[in-house]
Order: structure tokens, then sequence, then C-alpha cells
């Protein structure tokens, strides 16, 4: 017997039919866990100018300050159902601020906008979208971070 005889591995029909189907398994598997990722893996940036310095006192909607290793941004919107508080964003500094010499080019959200969407996904906000305060500073320069939204019970009366 030579080896030319040997038929290895097996060419019959029902092994062409599982190495098909198979292939067919797996891109399928392959385009679910991308249309997944896409999905459902990342949350939408959203990027929302601060701009408390152009802004008169009277007419900002927004308090910026800091609270031990933390700023907040407490937006003068009581727009998240079933709360009856400021929609407030935080995050900590611990790794210094990160400033900006020119304003990072990026599309920024309306505060309309921003107001509906925060009622619109309430308590679940963070979970849906990843919200990047761009804070004009003095002399033309910007603190740029990622914030979360800060829930509190609600105030019951």
């Amino acid at each position: 017997m030579h080896l030319k005889d040997l038929d290895y591995p097996p060419q019959d029909a029902s092994n062409k039919y599982f190495m098909k189907n198979t292939i067919q398994k797996l891109i399928f598997i392959f385009i679910l866990m991308a249309i997944f990722q896409t999905t459902f893996g990342q949350n939408n940036k959203i990027y929302f100018l601060a701009d408390t310095i152009n802004v008169s006192k009277e007419n900002q909607i927004l308090e910026i300050g800091t609270e031990g290793p933390a700023r907040y941004y407490n937006f003068f919107c009581k727009c998240i159902p079933s709360y009856n508080r400021n929609a407030a964003f935080k995050y900590l500094f611990k790794n210094g601020d990160k400033i900006q010499s020119t304003k990072p080019n990026v599309n920024y959200i309306s505060w309309k906008k921003l107001s509906e969407l925060i009622s619109k996904s309430g308590k679940n906000f963070s979970q849906q979208y990843d919200l990047i305060i761009i804070e004009l500073l003095p002399q033309n320069k910007y603190r740029v971070n990622p914030v979360d939204l800060i829930i509190a019970p609600p105030i019951k009366y």
C-alpha cells in the first residue's frame, strides 16, 4: 500500500457537510459578537462644554465645585424622574486635572439635548452614556474629564 492510496483525511460527503456547517456557525458567531460589541459593549460618548466664564451668574445652568477629592458639576435641573434633586455629575481628580490649551475638536451636545437624555435615561444615564465635560477655564484653557452621574435617594416630603 502506498501513501497516495490512503484517503486521509477522509473526503466523504458527511465530513464535507460537517466542515461547511462548522464554518458557517463560526462565521455567524463572530458576526453576532461584533454586533453585540458595537451595540452593547460601549456607551455612547457625549461631550458638553461647561462655560461659566462667559455666562452671567443669573443665566448659568450649572454650578462647578470641589468636595474633598472630587469635582462636581451640579446642573440646575430636576430632570431625573422620581428624584427631587438637581442632576449632578462628579469625577475624582486623584491623578490631577487634565488641562488642555486648545478646545477639543469634538461634537458638543446642547444643554437642551443633554437634559433630554438625562430625563429619558434617569438613574441609568452613566450606564448608557459616557459624558465628558469640557470646562472652560481662564486664559482659554480647558479642563477635560469623564464624569459619572451622582444618584442620591429621592427626597420624600
